[in-house]
């Protein structure tokens, strides 16, 4: 076994002897104000002793974390801090592509350019993703703005943040103004 093999397996084992030692709770005739020593005989006293076997056996637990691998030493300081969320904050800007076959999603495409290596041309690379419409009030060929979220379905990630421009519904609320000024006319012309 190489060095670093076994410095790894050395500490696998001081972490299994830790998840060990917190594991093992109280005995039977443990109380919170009993202390057992290093020979596990139950003592009164609150204070532990640090006789020389304890120190040389935490020492000698030290150079066991200190002389692990790089890898391992990480698993060990993240184990000890608190998780965090696993995808940063995005938000991308996209069109509305597929609305109205599943109910409360729609499929916005987000368009980036990018500029190839080799020949320099700017190329458009496009990537789809299924956002969560609460109120289904998105349309085919609107402008919007998601922003990911928790894991709603199997492959829902983002949610919609904002409609940025809806032309569907500025064309219907155009036709419903002029059908409006429509009316009006005809009105006023059936007074005179």
């Amino acid at each position: 076994m190489s060095e670093n093999g076994s410095r790894e397996a050395l500490g696998r084992r001081a972490i299994k002897g830790a998840q060990h030692r917190s594991r093992s709770g109280w005995g039977e005739d443990d109380t919170e104000d009993t202390v057992r020593d290093n020979e596990g005989n139950v003592t009164d006293d609150l204070q532990p002793s640090f006789d020389e076997q304890s120190v040389r056996n935490l020492e000698r637990e030290v150079q066991v974390v200190c002389a692990l691998s790089r890898p391992t030493r990480l698993v060990l300081s993240r184990l000890e801090q608190p998780r965090l969320p696993n995808m940063p904050p995005m938000a991308f800007s996209g069109l509305v592509t597929k609305v109205g076959f599943m109910q409360k999603t729609a499929t916005v495409t987000v368009s980036r350019w990018v500029t190839h290596p080799r020949t320099g041309k700017r190329l458009e690379r496009s990537k789809k993703y299924l956002t969560h419409d609460e109120l289904n009030q998105l349309r085919h060929g609107d402008t919007v703005l998601i922003r990911n979220c928790p894991p709603i379905s199997a492959r829902k990630r983002f949610t919609l943040e904002k409609i940025l421009k809806s032309p569907e519904t500025e064309r219907d609320e155009m036709h419903a103004r002029m059908a409006q000024e429509a009316s009006a006319m005809e009105a006023t012309s059936n007074t005179h």
